[in-house]
């Protein structure tokens, strides 16, 4: 028996593309024949030794299945019929185990062609589950092969058949193998499909085999999303299923723990750590396979990468040398051998070892049948050689590549396809660098008019999961134009609308995207759609919590994390029926150019770096009604704004002779397109998120916005001509109104515990919600005295204007009360507490947020009994800890309110990026609030109370123009109270 487990074992070693599970079968299909050999034999003892001859010979290193299959074929006729199915069995095994070797080996055809008689000899047999292995291999190398289409029949063969015998294992790999067709045609719909039920398999199935191989699959997705922690926890758990599994190729689980734990610590930055791993890794492939294989190869590439992050190129040379050498470069099959090479050219291009990285190519290029112009590898050679070229300068040899590469993208997969659109992005690029600004402008288009094409179409069936790293795959193309645009000296005309149009699309799609989906399921979906959605959004809310303390967490979290997949997949498949998903997409430069009045103005900020010397630029559209075209407007640089700041804070730029140079600096290059009195709808950018261009003061006794009717949007999709507040209901006889509004004010952050329990008892809080960890704080929040008479007269103002008010204070504006206005918000909401913003390196001081990266998590506001929490207290089982996070309020539906007030400071503070201000902001929008009024830096206990007091007597009795109403009250505390710091930090946010 011993020597089954080390055939199967070196089998293993022969298989650098295919997963090793895929053989573990093997030794059980021999032990089964051995076994019932042993219980059935009713024919001469020459007979069964025969039979159990050629199976050995099958099994040991001679691998001599022609001589095992002569063997069994001459003794087949004489056997007894329940040992002659067995000798049949034993037949169809030889040509499968012949497949499989010849796989190993890279000698595609002869694996294939073996492959395919196993399948005819179990047909003959009826044997189900040989079938569906024998299909799963075939349909593998197909895929291999690049044959996608046809790998397509063999695997879903298989899979039906592995279904039927519940042999999960093959089923697992029909599956993986069938993701890996879908989502490299771009089919996003069978893509969600397989997802959806790879995750059934491996949440049902007792196969501890398929689990193991669930858990690595989770673990690589985890590193590829950035979730380290759960990475390594997937990745310990992989390796713990492996051990208890208990199989031969034990080792090669063992090596691909290390292999896996050491691109982890990569992706993270800790390379002393992956270099242990590595060791590791290269001592088990010396362990577990005795001669020099591709296994010990693939440890020592991965111990270069680890070097090249490093740049040590000396040492990445070093290991990829031995690499080389250990794998037998000259001896092994022509299929590894330009796998290796390829490889091998990829680790010199990184490390900037151009020449070499050609050479290398040119190598690997050569290898192939030079007849076949589709050849393996040959049309990738292509782009990697362009890309090469296009670096070093060498511009017309890079054109003639990418033009060649575009070709055959094209015969591949079509013109319609995100293939053929990188193709192009490729192609206008190094067309634009070699002079030909007006055909790289072309193709720059319509790369970006096929992706925006195909993301519109897509989207819907792709998971909320998935969605980030699904639009991580095309951003750049897009997000990239507007700089391309400059670098070319474009300023106007068509290529400006393509570049807006990708802009505007690529502006918060994620965020629209998740406010997209809640609207759809609201309008049309079922009971069973808001469940799911219910369940979900529950789900993500409560992994938050837990991964305050992940360590202590990590096997809940991962348990609801699969449930999570599950609901999230099983949402998405039935969601994608309603069309108008992804209908915000189509906002474009026309939908925007429609939406302006005559003389309005829309200015949409974005920034970049400039590559030649590294400085960031702010620049902006520029689109009026009657434009054809947007106008790019360069503005200014980071670099000068900084150097008029010179090291103060932000709010000097309001300053009066700062200010005067602020105007000149941020407004006089945008000034000639707008005129007096206009209104001017503007989208912030970057450091633009942190500046009110309305109260730029223009001289001694003016504004910016005395001259202009600013409105400030979160993205220019939100251009509303109605800027007042309508209450839900209609007026009454006597004229009044019958909206709602909830107000916080006058809260307590240090409440005793029993108090804390009694008040969060008033409320019906999911469970998911209710979950506290252990985290210590530092300091607490002051109380702010001034908030509860500010609600209180807000409160009495929109009271005798018939709102029916509710105000929370003292002890009771928990975050139970707060989170229990989830799908059943008021008009009017109102917040005077205190706010908070940390960027990661603020929070690491911050003992409540240590560890947090994502500013959904270090921004947030602060709710009565805050203080315990933070300072580090303990707080009383399924009680909230009154922190409220932007990441929590972002799971709320606060659809019905059209207005929230946060008076609190810092609440328009947050981590710009490309694809918006992650923050307050973001989390709001999400929740589907309209208007919102927020500070741009700490503010005044006592002064906020009477900017709120005057903005709110002012919006009662102007018909609720909020915008009006807000203008006004900033005049007035402006008077009264000239200093900028005082009045400017308040905005008003579309």
């Amino acid at each position: 028996m011993v020597c089954y487990y080390y055939f199967l074992q070196y089998l293993c070693t022969r298989n650098l593309r295919t997963p090793v599970k895929k053989y573990i079968t093997i030794v059980l299909l021999i032990l089964i024949h051995t076994t019932a050999h042993a219980q059935t034999m009713t024919d001469t003892s020459y007979i069964a030794q025969t039979y159990r001859q050629a199976i050995d010979l099958m099994s040991n290193d001679s691998r001599q299945f022609v001589q095992a299959r002569d063997m069994l074929r001459a003794i087949q006729p004489y056997a007894a019929d329940s040992l002659a199915r067995q000798i049949a069995c034993g037949i169809a095994l030889s040509w499968y185990l012949q497949g499989c070797n010849e796989l190993a080996r890279g000698i595609i055809d002869s694996a294939y062609t073996y492959t395919e008689r196993s399948l005819e000899a179990y047909t003959l047999l009826e044997d189900t589950a040989g079938q569906a292995k024998s299909l799963f291999v075939m349909g593998d190398i197909l895929r291999i092969n690049e044959r996608m289409e046809e790998a397509l029949t063999p695997l879903l063969r298989s899979r039906q058949l592995s279904a039927a015998v519940k042999d999960d294992n093959t089923l697992t790999d029909a599956l993986e193998a069938l993701k890996y067709i879908y989502d490299n045609n771009g089919d996003r719909e069978a893509y969600s499909n397989i997802e959806a039920e790879l995750d059934s398999v491996a949440t049902f199935t007792s196969d501890i085999g398929a689990k193991k191989t669930y858990m690595l699959k989770r673990g690589i997705e985890m590193t590829k999303r950035g979730r380290y922690d759960m990475a390594e926890y997937f990745y310990n758990q992989y390796i713990a299923a492996a051990k208890e599994e208990n199989s031969p190729d034990v080792i090669y689980a063992v090596a691909t723990y290390y292999r896996q734990m050491a691109t982890l610590k990569q992706a993270m930055g800790q390379y002393d750590d992956a270099l242990v791993y590595g060791r590791k890794h290269i001592a088990a492939s010396h362990e577990g396979w005795t001669d020099r294989t591709l296994m010990w190869y693939t440890a020592y590439l991965n111990h270069a990468r680890t070097y090249l992050y490093m740049h040590d190129v000396e040492r990445m040379q070093l290991y990829l040398d031995s690499a080389c050498v250990v794998a037998g470069v000259e001896d092994i099959d022509v299929n590894n051998r330009k796998l290796i090479l390829l490889q091998r050219a990829l680790y010199l291009k990184e490390a900037g070892e151009y020449d070499d990285a050609l050479a290398a190519l040119n190598d690997v290029d050569m290898l192939d049948d030079q007849d076949d112009p589709y050849r393996l590898y040959h049309i990738d050679i292509m782009a990697l050689k362009g890309g090469i070229l296009y670096i070093q300068g060498r511009y017309a040899e890079s054109r003639d590549l990418y033009e060649q590469y575009a070709f055959y993208i094209k015969e591949l997969h079509g013109e319609e396809s995100t293939h053929y659109a990188r193709a192009l992005y490729y192609l206008g690029n190094i067309e634009a660098y070699a002079g030909n600004t007006a055909r790289g402008c072309e193709l720059y288009g319509r790369a970006a008019r096929l992706i925006m094409d195909n993301l519109k179409e897509q989207l819907k069936y792709v998971s909320s999961a998935d969605r980030k790293s699904y639009w991580d795959s095309f951003s750049s193309i897009l997000f990239d134009m507007s700089p391309f645009a400059a670098r070319c000296g474009i300023a106007d005309g068509p290529f400006a609308t393509v570049c807006y149009d990708a802009l505007l699309f690529s502006k918060s799609l994620l965020l629209e995207s998740e406010i997209s989906m809640q609207r759809m399921l609201r309008t049309y979906g079922t009971e069973q759609d808001m469940n799911d959605y219910a369940e979900l959004t529950a789900m993500k809310a409560k992994i938050d919590e837990l991964n305050r303390d992940f360590r202590a967490n990590r096997a809940e979290i991962a348990r609801l994390y699969g449930i999570m997949i599950q609901t999230d997949n099983r949402l998405t498949l039935r969601s994608k029926a309603y069309s108008d998903y992804a209908a915000f997409l189509n906002a474009d430069c026309r939908y925007v150019r429609s939406m302006l009045g005559d003389g309005d103005v829309l200015i949409d900020f974005y920034d970049y770096v400039v590559a030649s010397d590294n400085r960031r630029q702010y620049a902006a559209y520029v689109i009026t009604n009657d434009m054809e075209h947007p106008r790019i407007v360069d503005v200014f640089t980071q670099e000068a704004l900084d150097s008029l700041l010179n090291g103060r804070d932000i709010h000097a730029i309001y300053d009066k002779t700062t200010g005067r140079l602020g105007i000149r600096l941020l407004w006089q290059t945008l000034e000639k397109y707008v005129t007096p009195g206009a209104k001017v709808y503007y989208v912030p950018s970057g450091v633009m998120y942190r500046i009110a261009l309305e109260s730029l003061p223009v001289d001694e006794d003016s504004l910016l916005g005395d001259r202009y009717d600013f409105v400030r949007l979160s993205s220019a999709r939100n251009i509303r001509h109605d800027e007042t507040i309508h209450p839900h209901g209609n007026r009454d006889t006597q004229g009044a109104t019958h909206g709602t509004a909830t107000l916080y004010g006058g809260l307590t952050y240090d409440v005793d515990a029993d108090v804390m329990t009694a008040e969060s008892g008033k409320y019906d809080v999911s469970p998911m919600l209710a979950m506290r960890s252990g985290v210590t704080g530092n300091e607490g929040f002051g109380e702010l005295p001034e908030s509860l008479g500010e609600i209180d007269t807000i409160s009495d103002i929109l009271g005798a204007h018939g709102y029916a008010t509710t105000s929370f204070s003292g002890t009771a504006g928990t975050e139970e009360s707060f989170l229990s206005m989830d799908g059943q918000s008021p008009t009017i909401l109102h917040i005077a507490t205190h706010g908070f913003y940390y960027t990661a390196d603020e929070a690491a001081q911050v003992d409540y947020l240590k560890g947090y990266k994502d500013a959904m998590m270090l921004s947030g506001l602060a709710f009565s009994g805050a203080n315990t929490a933070w300072r580090g207290g303990r707080i009383p089982r399924g009680v909230l800890d009154g922190v409220l996070t932007a990441n929590k309020i972002s799971y709320l539906d606060l659809s019905a309110t059209q207005m929230v007030v946060l008076s609190a400071c810092r609440t328009a503070q947050g981590d710009a990026t490309a694809e918006g201000l992650f923050g307050l902001q973001r989390a709001f929008k999400k929740a589907g609030v309209g208007t919102m009024v927020m500070t741009l830096w700490n503010v005044s206990d006592m002064v906020t109370r009477e900017f709120m007091t005057e903005f709110y007597g002012n919006l009662a009795t102007n018909g609720w123009h909020k915008r009006t109403a807000f203008e006004e009250a900033e005049q007035t505390i402006r008077a009264k109270y000239p200093e900028p710091f005082y009045w400017a930090a308040f905005v008003m946010v579309d």
